[in-house]
């Protein structure tokens, strides 16, 4: 299969996932809330995020193997691919058995963190449920998605993925509805996941020839520990927000948080399924050492990604406080209507999926030694401002140490690609930021003062933020026939080939 068919193909799975995932999380945790509470919607979230820094101990691994794995799969090197395989699978099942003691060990510790709002046993029993599925993720299923990102199929990962979510949902809806406990629901989930790195296994088995007794090449994969400190950072950034809400605050605010999260998340997601698996082309134009295809393409993704992310972010902004609103209208424990958390976080989730790009384009070409110093800065940056305002600004004050920290990163990680991959001018870099922020600014002005109606519906609410995309997206538009001309033509041309070969 080809680059572009295999790209596209990656793009428009995962953006049905993303639809999906966003359909569900629109579901379910509505239903937790309205069954259980935001006191139990926030244990869940919480416990999710602490296990969530078991990726910690996996880190590394992955980028390293993936960039390990660009130039022999290009080569259908089947010796390299094995010594590489079974390296990692020998490191991953380290990782998942010290990962099943640390769960253990954490059962035990967390019901004293949120002793005052949950009985020990309850809490307790709870980590054990999540942590199953934690376990068996990391024991027995990255090393097939590791591989098959590689070799630029996400498409079946996304599918298993797919899958997995549509069954998990269903069984949490009828086991809601039927008056079950939190911690059964918890429990049908854990086990219907189980199904994804069971479909994972099944493929790569058939479609790939391993050779598991083959000589494992740890010196392939040797960049993991370069690689560790970027996954460490993603990992840190990713869970510290609702750590601190628990640790300084509490559950019910944690719930506040991810309601909020849940919708920004979600609409990332979908920004960023648009350029899923082109890390994988990254990997294979430059292991093909074509420069020139790389500085075009890299441009034009690029410039796809503000342009969605600007359409994108830009509405999620103006409708997030109504869409709070509708959705948590019969909750009465807790205030969830926040709108200087709503817009700093779109603000934070906004600069995270303009940076994707440049991040996979580090990844694809094996630069995680040169960039590790940018990873640490970016934690420590985040750790200290976001522990230093929690205490007197609550979960504005963690907001605001994630957003100056994305921020910086992102600046780190720009600079990096011109210079040292790309090799263009910096100017690039200002004029392409200060565009996306004048393009959002107006966006938002105009979504804030344009509706028509009251939001004191769904369906009013629909059309409203149905008017502000279309106005969003022809603001876009004109942006992009004004200042990225080279870039839209290139667009152009792609649509009339795809338009001429289909006649």
């Amino acid at each position: 299969m080809s680059r572009s068919k295999a790209l596209k193909l990656n793009m428009i799975t995962s953006l049905l996932n993303e639809l999906v995932i966003l359909i569900s999380g629109l579901i379910l945790p509505r239903l937790i809330l309205l069954n259980f509470g935001s006191a139990s919607n926030g244990l869940v979230s919480s416990v999710l995020q602490f296990l969530g820094f078991s990726a910690i101990l996996r880190a590394g691994i992955g980028g390293a193997t993936r960039a390990a794995l660009y130039k022999p799969l290009a080569e259908q090197d089947s010796v390299s691919i094995n010594g590489i395989m079974v390296a990692t699978n020998r490191h991953m099942k380290k990782i998942g058995a010290i990962i099943g003691i640390g769960i253990i060990i954490f059962s035990i510790v967390y019901p004293l963190i949120v002793r005052d709002e949950y009985e020990w046993f309850d809490a307790f029993s709870m980590v054990l449920i999540i942590g199953v599925g934690t376990f068996i993720d990391n024991f027995f299923g990255i090393k097939y998605k590791i591989l098959l990102q590689a070799d630029q199929k996400y498409y079946i990962q996304i599918g298993a993925s797919t899958v997995t979510t549509i069954l998990t949902t269903v069984t949490s809806i009828v086991l809601i509805t039927s008056t079950s406990s939190i911690h059964i629901v918890r429990l049908g989930i854990t086990i219907v996941s189980l199904v994804n790195p069971l479909l994972l296994s099944v493929y790569t088995r058939k479609r790939y020839s391993f050779d598991w007794k083959a000589q494992p090449d740890y010196l392939a994969i040797s960049q993991r520990w370069d690689a560790f400190f970027h996954q460490l950072s993603y990992t840190i950034n990713q869970n510290i927000d609702i750590i601190l809400i628990t640790l300084f605050v509490s559950l019910k605010e944690v719930s506040v948080y991810t309601v909020h999260f849940m919708v920004v998340n979600n609409i990332s997601k979908v920004a960023n399924s648009l350029v899923t698996g082109i890390n994988a082309t990254f990997g294979n134009i430059i292991a093909n050492n074509e420069k020139d295809n790389l500085r075009t393409t890299f441009f034009f993704i690029e410039w796809v990604m503000m342009s969605i992310c600007t359409v994108l972010f830009s509405v999620t902004a103006v409708m997030l406080p109504g869409f709070i609103t509708l959705y948590t209208s019969s909750i009465v424990d807790v205030n969830y209507l926040r709108p200087t958390l709503a817009i700093i976080m779109v603000i934070v989730s906004l600069i995270n999926s303009t940076r994707i790009p440049y991040q996979m384009l580090v990844e694809a070409a094996g630069k995680h030694k040169e960039t590790r110093n940018g990873a640490i800065f970016e934690v420590i940056l985040n750790l200290t401002i976001s522990i230093i305002l929690v205490v007197k600004y609550g979960i504005i004050g963690v907001i605001i140490g994630t957003l100056v920290a994305r921020f910086m990163r992102t600046i780190e990680y720009s600079i990096f690609c011109m210079k040292k991959i790309l090799r263009i001018n910096l100017l690039h870099i200002l004029r392409h930021y200060l565009l996306l922020a004048i393009s959002f600014a107006v966006c938002y002005f105009i979504g804030v003062n344009i509706q028509l109606f009251d939001n004191v519906s769904y369906f009013s609410w629909a059309a409203n933020a149905t008017l502000v995309t279309v106005i969003s997206a022809i603001t876009v538009i004109i942006v992009g026939l004004l200042f990225y001309q080279r870039q839209f033509k290139y667009l152009i041309a792609r649509i009339k080939r795809k338009t001429t070969k289909g006649k």
